[in-house]
């Protein structure tokens, strides 16, 4: 019970981290549970940069796309079959 809850803990500073970082490429096969502990195997995309002048263009969609979600660790509902093998 301890590991699980440690396990979330540790997820979320993790996603924190990632999302400050403008990590993009997250999804089920590049993070591997190991006990109580999350590890990224695939940091490619760390650091991710924006092209600010196409920012400024694409402002409205800026405000969906810059969410939590963008780092891709919290799977949408349209990605959840690919990874539960369903």
């Amino acid at each position: 019970m301890y590991e699980m809850r440690n396990y979330y803990k540790r997820s979320g500073s993790m996603l924190a981290v990632l999302d400050t970082l403008n990590y993009c490429d997250g999804h089920c096969e590049n993070l591997v549970a190991h006990g109580e502990y999350p590890y990224l195997i695939d940091t490619e995309t760390l650091f991710h940069n924006f092209d600010v002048n196409e920012l400024e263009v694409q402002i409205g969609s800026l405000k969906e796309e810059r969410t939590i979600l963008f780092t891709g660790l919290i799977e949408k509902s349209d990605h959840i079959e690919k990874c539960d093998g369903s």
